[in-house]
């Protein structure tokens, strides 16, 4: 089985680049069906990682205009933990 490489990233429509989480890289191989299952596990995993971060305020937004673009898509739970950045 030859190994074609690694995905180490996810990049939505709007071109934002989400690295996937720490030993989230997922190898590419001839096997499709269990690498895109890694895939969405990983992708699924590093999403849930983010919005734990953001739901609890650990999350350090230094930019406005990032801090407005978070709150904005923000369920008003969330909203509430980060009306304290």
């Amino acid at each position: 089985m030859q190994d074609k490489g690694a995905i180490t990233a996810m990049t939505s429509m709007e071109t934002e680049v989400v690295e996937l989480a720490a030993g989230g890289a997922v190898r590419v191989t001839e096997q499709i069906e269990a690498w895109l299952s890694d895939l969405a596990r990983s992708m699924r995993g590093t999403l849930a990682g983010q919005l734990d971060v953001v739901r609890t305020g650990r999350m350090q937004v230094s930019d406005d205009s990032k801090r407005a673009v978070l709150l904005e898509h923000a369920s008003p739970a969330t909203r509430t933990v980060a009306s304290g950045w």
